[in-house]
Formats: structure tokens, C-alpha cells, sequence
């Protein structure tokens, strides 16, 4: 089954005595979790076992594992929370890694603005019709895109990808629901108004 922006249910994983179902880029973008060659998902049942004790610093429910870059911060979130457009973090897609609102700057000033490429063509030159997103920072020519720009935009851009997650329909994350059988996150799907 696939939800929203956070991709599939992948399961069930076993922790301890109960069975838990996680989300695609919820499981993804914890620590400790990666894929394998052969594509399997590895340490789910060590970080769900850490994570369902960690208060997501946004909604306030547990299982809120995605911590801070910044060392000795002790801000943890749920992936989908940070999507919230309202919340002003920043997403590393490169690290897999979040900089809490307080520590936005942090990236900021980590980011090598002179030497961004474009994500379609890989090449760095044109300059004034390379083009950042303003969600995820990625860069593209204006040409490159598909369908391509005539000029450089004047207001605040998004990438398809970034556009489709701020204009697609908003979840809401609900606390987690228990049964016997496994741990399985709710939805509840709102319009957007």
C-alpha cells in the first residue's frame, strides 16, 4: 500500500514480541538503516526499538527517531513531519540528514552554492539559467527542464518532485495504533484547502 509522500508499508519486522510495518523513506532516512544489495531494508528491527522511545519534536508522538545533524542537539522527528511545508528545517537528500529549525543556518552555511550542478544534465556552467529549488536545493538549467522554462523565474521555484509533495494532498499523522499483531502508523488523508 502506498501513502502519500512517504511511500510504502514495508513488513512486517519483527522487534522483540510484536510485528511493525514501516514506511518506505520513514525507514530510509533513520539512522543505522540501509539497503543491501539486494535491496532489502537492514536494521529496521534495531531502530524501530530506538525509535519507538523518541517524542517527535513536531507532533509530539512517538517513534519520532530522525534526529538533528548538529551533534548535541535532541531534536528528533518523524520523516513525514518534516515534509510539513510550515516547518523550517532542511533536508540533506544526499547525508539522509535533517538540520532542526534552529539549526537551518548550520546547512546553509555548509551548502557549496559555486559548485551546484544540474540535476538533469550533471554539468555546472550557465550560471544565470542554472535555477535552485527552493525546497530541497537542488539546481537545474532552465532548458534542462521538462517542459523546459523560457526564463529564469522571478518568484520562489520548486523542482517537480519538491511541487508535487507541497501541492499533493496533506496527511496527517496520527498517533500510532497498537494491536497484537503488529505496530501500524495511521493516516488520516485531509484536502488541502
Amino acid at each position: 500500500r502506498v501513502h502519500g509522500d512517504v511511500g510504502p508499508f514495508y513488513g512486517p519486522f519483527k522487534a522483540k514480541t510484536q510485528q511493525y510495518y514501516v514506511h518506505e523513506l520513514c525507514a530510509i532516512w533513520t539512522p543505522q538503516v540501509y539497503l543491501d544489495e539486494d535491496n532489502k531494508l537492514k536494521n529496521v528491527q534495531k531502530e524501530l526499538l530506538r525509535s519507538k522511545k523518541m517524542y517527535c519534536s513536531i507532533c509530539g508522538c512517538l517513534g519520532g527517531g530522525l534526529g538533528c545533524k548538529i551533534k548535541n542537539c535532541r531534536k528528533t522527528y518523524h520523516f513525514r513531519c518534516l515534509l510539513d511545508e510550515n516547518i523550517d528545517c532542511r533536508l540533506d537528500f544526499k547525508g539522509f540528514t535533517v538540520y532542526c529549525p534552529e539549526h537551518v543556518q548550520e546547512y546553509d552555511k555548509t551548502r557549496e552554492y559555486d559548485k551546484i550542478m544540474c540535476k538533469a544534465c550533471q554539468q555546472g556552467h550557465d550560471d544565470d539559467n542554472l535555477i535552485l529549488c527552493d525546497i530541497c536545493d537542488e539546481g537545474y538549467h532552465i532548458y534542462c527542464l521538462e517542459p523546459k522554462l523560457s526564463k529564469v523565474p522571478e518568484e520562489d521555484w520548486l523542482c517537480n518532485l519538491c511541487d508535487i509533495r507541497k501541492t499533493a494532498v496533506s496527511y496527517t499523522h496520527l498517533r500510532a495504533h497498537e494491536t497484537p499483531e503488529h505496530l501500524v502508523c495511521r493516516l488520516l488523508l485531509e484536502k488541502k484547502k
